[in-house]
């Protein structure tokens, strides 16, 4: 067993194919696997409801797509209102990533925008909340890596 109490090796071996490749049929995992489709929906209906399988996204050049910043920025925030306030952050859109983190910052967020009057804009607003004690913000000149898939 790998780690995860509701996963055995079936399972396992299924969210690596998922993520080798997320276009990949109930069927074809089925038969890679040398199960029925029947097994692999089930198992995979299971990992959905226990919230283990968020959904299925492709992988993206953003770039490609207009958005050419990618924006690190960290936020010093007032103690009472961390969750609040990262609960209204997850709900914008250009906000792909929300971290809290150890050390003089408290929360870490990475986001993505199609030019830097956009990320002026995002963050002026974001300043003008009391509760955000200090920030810094930093722009990527290269994304070297972009891929959230961790080998299992």
């Amino acid at each position: 067993m790998r780690g995860h109490k509701d996963l055995d090796e079936l399972d396992y071996k299924i969210l690596s194919l998922l993520m080798e490749n997320a276009r990949k049929g109930v069927r074809e995992i089925a038969r890679e696997l040398n199960v029925s489709p029947a097994t692999v929906h089930n198992r995979l209906k299971k990992m959905l409801s226990k919230g283990i399988i968020k959904g299925f996204v492709p992988l993206m050049d953003f770039s490609v797509l207009g958005y050419q910043v990618t924006a690190i920025i960290m936020l010093s925030v007032e103690g009472s209102k961390l969750k609040e306030l990262e609960e209204e952050l997850k709900n914008i859109k250009n906000v792909i990533a929300i971290y809290d983190i150890t050390g003089d910052y408290d929360v870490l967020l990475i986001a993505k925008f199609k030019d830097v009057k956009a990320l002026d804009f995002f963050v002026k607003d974001l300043l003008e909340r009391k509760e955000i004690k200090k920030s810094v913000t930093h722009i990527a000149f290269n994304v070297v890596k972009e891929d959230f898939r961790v080998p299992l």
